[in-house]
């Protein structure tokens, strides 16, 4: 079941996720994931709402020699970006 700010903004995915590009998205300022740490305010990729609800959001930092960090977060504490924003 996704959660009702997810699909909300399903049209604006509609045609990544036909083309098999995730959306780009950012966090709002003080999100924690789910564990209570806070989260970097960087740009994630989204990767799936779990069924519990969470968003599982990850960054890749190959060049740091970490594959990728991730993280689940209240969907309502991510913030979709358009596809300029995504690719800049």
């Amino acid at each position: 079941m996704e959660s009702k700010i997810i699909q909300m903004r399903a049209g604006e995915l509609a045609e990544n996720r036909v083309h098999g590009v995730k959306p780009h998205v950012k966090v709002l300022p003080d999100t924690r994931n789910h564990q209570g740490f806070f989260v970097s305010e960087e740009t994630y990729t989204l990767i799936e709402e779990t069924e519990a609800g969470w968003a599982y959001i990850c960054v890749d930092d190959s060049e740091d020699g970490f594959h990728a960090r991730c993280h689940f977060v209240n969907p309502a504490d991510i913030q979709f970006l358009n596809k300029k924003a995504a690719s800049i």
